[in-house]
């Protein structure tokens, strides 16, 4: 007990002097990466130059030319609806001018995303709600995904947004709609929406998910009208391609590249489809618990069981958003130090530059296995908070 509290006296006398220090560490470190990778989407012209938006450029427009898509592909792994909703944004126009476009709406996004983020925080001091956002802007991985061109920026606010919609009490059609939208928008990159329907699933929004489920349809039609061969065979090159991309590399940190790296690439699909339904229980079974939390679970969950780079990595933004909540809001001040601490460790950890994948393996390693470490530490800590927490919420919820 004499430790306990000497831990949580430490914490409260420290924190705001902890709090100033992470403000000023993350605001310099997300200055030099922000502006750097900015010039790398819109000006840089070199191999390295948002190089997947080029890629998603080209898909773009071949899909709509009508050609044998995935047959003349190599790294193609999207399926037929991520072209419809990515033409708006890239099937009209030059790449060069898609660029530019990019990065205006990467800009709407980073400030969309900080507006929800600071208002599910429940940050109210001017100080915490700069911390909040430097939070999204230091992630290493947000860098990285503007300066690529890739698409978690855009798809996050909408997820957000959607669940937002959906956690607050009283359902009505028109609300219910506009979440279903959302979500269905956030599915232009299936590996990183898809664990949310099992929080759909379990607060049995059963009319979101016929809604998405029923957008989502008729994006796919509308998609598989421009093809040649007909919609079993358009998914069936899609998975093979993205078995194939996959055993070739799985990405970092998450469960296909330990299975590959074990030689055990024949498990890659029924790993994914385990952890997939090992959340879905779990989400069913906590589902009156705190939802931020479930949605950090959820977040942790889309990282690590699917294929997933460097730029995923903006996903860890939603468990230290869970983090946060619970430093400043739990009843319990054990509670508060534990968030606290892992909030700050893990804000520190998130800043490591993705240019130490690049050296030696013996050091590379390092870096995969620290952060790692940290997110399955998040994961267990997050769980264990919300079987702790869950009967508080259902004496509340059952008044």
């Amino acid at each position: 007990m004499t430790r306990h509290f000497a831990a949580r006296e430490w914490w409260r006398q420290r924190r705001r002097r902890l709090l100033q220090f992470l403000i000023v560490l993350l605001a310099t470190a997300a200055a030099l990466k922000l502006a750097d990778e900015f010039r790398r989407l819109v000006w840089d012209s070199g191999p390295n130059g948002a190089v997947d938006l080029k890629h998603l450029h080209t898909w773009t427009a071949l899909w709509f030319n009508g050609q044998e898509f995935f047959r003349q592909t190599n790294a193609a792994v999207y399926p037929p609806a991520t072209y419809v909703m990515l033409w708006p944004l890239l099937g009209w126009m030059s790449f060069n001018a898609a660029r530019w476009l990019w990065a205006g709406t990467s800009i709407l996004a980073l400030i969309a995303i900080i507006l929800l983020i600071v208002r599910i925080a429940a940050a109210d001091t001017r100080q915490e709600k700069v911390f909040v956002a430097l939070l999204l802007l230091s992630i290493n991985g947000t860098g990285v995904a503007l300066g690529n061109g890739q698409l978690i920026l855009h798809l996050l606010p909408a997820l957000l947004a959607g669940m937002m919609l959906l956690e607050r009490d009283g359902a009505t059609l028109g609300r219910e709609v506009s979440a279903a939208a959302l979500i269905t928008w956030a599915m232009i990159k299936p590996s990183v929406a898809a664990p949310f329907f099992c929080i759909l699933f379990g607060w049995q929004r059963w009319r979101v998910l016929l809604l998405v489920l029923l957008f989502y349809a008729v994006l796919t039609l509308a998609a598989a009208s421009f093809q040649q061969e007909d919609l079993l065979t358009l998914f069936k090159l899609c998975l093979a391609k993205a078995s194939t991309a996959t055993a070739h590399f799985a990405g970092t940190r998450n469960i296909h590249a330990l299975l590959v790296a074990a030689g055990l690439e024949q498990w890659l699909t029924l790993s994914s489809v385990v952890i997939f339904a090992a959340f879905g229980v779990w989400a069913t079974y906590y589902r009156a618990g705190d939802r931020w939390v479930l949605v950090a679970v959820a977040a942790l969950v889309a990282r690590i069981w699917s294929y997933h780079r460097l730029y995923d990595d903006v996903l860890i933004l939603l468990p230290e958003i869970a983090l946060f909540r619970i430093a400043k809001q739990s009843l319990l001040p054990r509670q508060r130090t534990i968030a606290g601490t892992l909030l700050a460790v893990t804000a520190l950890a998130m800043l490591c530059p993705a240019r130490l994948l690049d050296q030696p393996s013996e050091w590379s390693w390092v870096f995969n296995a620290i952060h790692t470490i940290l997110w399955l530490a998040l994961l267990m800590y997050l769980i264990i908070y919300a079987h702790v927490d869950r009967p508080q919420v259902i004496r509340v919820t059952d008044r």
